[in-house]
C-alpha cells in the first residue's frame, strides 16, 4: 500500500520523504520515550488530534482530520525538550481526505465532453431495460440521463463524492433515480447491482484496489463493470502547464490524479475478483467552448481549492497563458470492461 505526498519534517519543518512502518498500522517501536503531542499539522491540511504515548518504547496513535474523517498518514519527528532524542511515526494511508465538491452549475454547463464520454460509455453495456444499475461518480446527472432511458422498466442508482452533484442530479430526476453522497471508497448498497457504470471519475481516486473491491461487492454474480476514467497520459500538456506555474499552497502536493496505465488496471482489477477483464487507452483531445470555466472547474478545481481566494483566478490565467490558442486538453481515456 502506497503513501501519497510529501510528508513534513514537524522538527524543522522541511519535506521529508515517507518511511517505511516499523510494526504496522497504529503502533511503532522507537528508541526512545515520546512528547506527547496533543496537536499536530500534516502539509495537506491534516490535523491529528490525538495521542502520543510513550510506553514500553511504542507509540500509539490515533486522531482524525480536521473535518472528522480517520487520519491513517503521517510522519511525525518530534524532538524532547532539551534533548537530541526524536522520533519518527510514520501511518499508512488509504485515503485522509473525503471527495471534495464541486461548482456542480459551472460542471453541468461546461461538461458537454464528459456527456460525449459518457453516452459512447453507456452504449457499451447490454440492457435489456429491466436492470438496476448503479451510476458511480453520476456527476449532475447527465450520462445517468442514458441510462434512465435504456432503463424504462429498471433502477438507476446514481452516486457521487460531492452532496452539489448530487443535489442537481436529484432535481434532475426527482424520484425516478435513487440517488445519494457517498465516497466511492465506503460503497455500501441495501441490493446489489446488475452493472456498473462510471465515468470521468476514477481517477479522482487514489486508491484503485480499495475502489475495485467496493465495486466487486456492489455487483452481483455475473454483474458487469463498465467504466472509463483518466488514463496515462491524460492532459499531459495541461500537467506541464500547472507545474510551470508555482504557488506556495501547492509546493509538495503531488496533485489530484491517478492516471493509471491499463497493465496495472488489469492487475488490480483481477486482485479484486473481475474476470473477462478489458482495458485500454483512447486518446480524446477536447477544445472546450468556455476554456476558462472548463479548465477551473473540472480540471484546476482541486488545485483552487488550495488557494486563498485572492490567488485563484491569478493561477488560472498563468495556467491558460501557457496553453496556445484554440485551448486544446488532451485527455486519454482509460476504458475498462469487466464482469464479477
Amino acid at each position: 500500500m502506497a503513501l501519497s505526498g510529501m510528508m513534513r519534517d514537524l522538527s524543522i519543518g522541511t519535506p521529508a520523504r515517507a518511511g517505511t512502518p516499523a510494526c504496522g498500522p497504529g503502533t511503532f517501536r522507537v528508541s526512545k520515550h515520546a512528547l506527547l503531542l496533543s496537536r499536530v499539522e500534516w502539509v495537506h491540511g491534516v490535523k491529528l488530534s490525538g495521542m502520543l504515548l510513550g510506553k514500553r518504547n511504542r507509540i500509539m496513535v490515533s486522531g482524525k482530520c480536521t473535518d472528522g474523517w480517520p487520519a491513517r498518514v503521517a510522519r511525525w519527528d518530534a524532538r524532547r525538550p532539551g534533548t537530541s532524542a526524536s522520533i519518527s511515526v510514520v501511518c499508512y494511508n488509504v485515503r485522509c481526505m473525503p471527495p471534495r465538491e464541486w461548482d456542480a452549475a459551472t460542471y453541468d454547463r461546461t461538461s458537454l465532453p464528459q456527456e460525449t464520454w459518457g453516452r459512447e460509455v453507456v452504449d457499451r453495456l447490454d440492457l435489456q431495460g429491466n436492470e438496476r444499475v448503479l451510476d458511480a461518480g453520476c456527476g449532475t446527472g447527465r450520462v445517468t440521463a442514458f441510462l434512465v432511458e435504456r432503463l424504462p422498466r429498471g433502477e438507476v442508482v446514481a452516486v457521487d463524492g460531492s452532496e452539489a452533484m448530487v443535489a442537481e442530479t436529484r432535481q434532475r430526476f426527482g424520484d425516478r433515480v435513487e440517488a445519494f453522497a457517498c465516497d466511492l471508497l465506503d460503497l455500501e448498497l441495501e441490493r446489489p447491482a446488475d452493472a456498473i457504470l462510471s465515468t470521468a471519475t476514477f481517477h479522482w481516486i487514489a486508491d484503485h484496489d480499495a475502489l475495485f473491491a467496493r465495486l466487486h461487492a456492489a455487483l452481483k454474480p455475473g454483474g458487469r463493470l463498465v467504466a472509463q476514467c483518466g488514463g496515462a497520459g491524460n492532459i499531459a500538456n495541461l500537467v506541464e502547464a500547472i507545474e510551470a506555474v508555482a504557488h506556495p499552497a501547492l509546493a509538495g502536493w503531488p496533485g489530484p490524479w491517478n492516471f493509471a496505465t491499463p497493465a496495472e488496471t488489469t492487475q488490480r482489477l483481477a486482485r479484486a475478483g473481475f474476470t473477462d477483464i478489458w482495458t485500454w487507452l483512447q486518446p480524446w483531445p477536447v477544445q472546450p467552448e468556455d476554456p476558462r470555466a472548463f479548465v477551473a472547474t473540472s480540471i484546476l478545481g482541486a488545485h483552487l481549492d488550495r488557494l486563498p481566494a485572492a490567488d485563484r483566478e491569478p493561477y488560472t490565467n498563468a495556467v491558460l497563458d501557457r496553453l496556445p490558442e484554440p485551448v486544446t486538453a488532451n485527455y486519454v481515456r482509460l476504458n475498462l470492461l469487466a464482469r464479477r
